[in-house]
């Protein structure tokens, strides 16, 4: 459930008003709940990525979902929030141009 929710979000399927609040704050509870899931699926976007330069924006990106701004695990809504804002700035790497993205089936 993890990874297609994930690649929902990420890959710009959802409609704009299930994406924020709702949808990010189901992908926070995911990855709460199985740290390792998330940490495998963002791993394989990293992976898909066709150039080194966009491994590493990928790699950043992914990291500073859950650290940037000081967000945890909690699911308090201050944290939310941040989880939130950190999740709009990976959305606009996802979805350009230049960032590969699996299909969703």
């Amino acid at each position: 459930m993890l990874q297609r929710v994930g690649l929902a979000l990420l890959g710009g399927s959802l409609h704009p008003e299930l994406v924020d609040p709702p949808g990010g704050n189901a992908l926070l509870a995911l990855i709460a709940a199985a740290p390792h899931r998330w940490h495998e699926v963002a791993s394989s976007l990293v992976e898909l990525q066709p150039t080194a330069e966009g491994k590493q924006a990928a790699t950043l990106a992914f990291g500073a979902l859950l650290t940037a701004r000081g967000v945890s695990r909690s699911l308090a809504k201050p944290n939310r929030v941040k989880f939130r804002a950190n999740l709009a700035d990976l959305l606009r790497l996802t979805r350009s141009a230049r960032f590969a993205m699996p299909r969703l089936e």
